[in-house]
């Protein structure tokens, strides 16, 4: 009976519990501040978002290694191929304010680029409007095919008011900015010229 009664709690936790848990390098921070406690673990993802009625803090990791979806590669190189995010936030009666920090790991040995992205979020109007601004910043000396210098800038941000209306729930604006930009090197070949006496 024991065992039966542990499995019903265990059933009805697991089935009351939101599944949102985790958030990427984009504007899925929209929904950090709303999130109650929760656990969320999958192949190719695991982390947390715990706090009391004013603080709450998350942390995971989310894979970002397309189709397969796991966190760490095995064939060859045993690297760790993820989006690594932390937050921090408050939450009161009239807004809530918080930060987070994505950091994505690429195959560095593969010539890839990493990416970091500190993220603001903001809410007010009882939850109705919500306010995500996340900045990516990657950066490399050289990408090892003659292109040095590399730079890329993204902000995905977004805005969301909900109405409580049924016709139009939410009104959403998204602002995207990105950038790329690199130096064209020009490859130098150096001949020895063996001169025979």
């Amino acid at each position: 009976m024991k065992k039966f009664l542990l499995t019903v709690t265990a059933v009805f936790v697991l089935a009351a519990s939101s599944v949102f848990g985790m958030y990427g390098a984009d504007n899925t921070w929209l929904f950090f501040l709303i999130h109650g406690n929760q656990l969320r673990a999958r192949m190719n993802q695991v982390g947390f978002t715990l706090g009391n009625g004013t603080v709450k803090g998350t942390f995971g990791f989310k894979a970002n290694t397309g189709l397969t979806g796991q966190i760490f590669t095995t064939k060859g190189n045993k690297n760790l191929e993820a989006t690594v995010s932390g937050g921090i936030g408050y939450t009161g009666d009239g807004f809530g304010v918080g930060v987070g920090y994505n950091y994505t790991y690429n195959n560095a040995a593969g010539g890839n680029v990493d990416a970091h992205t500190p993220v603001f979020v903001f809410n007010a109007v009882n939850n109705n409007l919500r306010v995500a601004v996340p900045v990516s910043i990657s950066s490399k000396a050289d990408l090892n095919n003659g292109k040095t210098d590399y730079f890329g800038l993204s902000i995905p941000a977004q805005i969301r008011y909900y109405t409580g209306i049924d016709a139009f729930n939410y009104i959403r604006f998204e602002f995207n900015y990105g950038q790329n930009s690199y130096k064209e090197g020009q490859l130098i070949t150096l001949q020895k010229i063996l001169a025979s006496n």
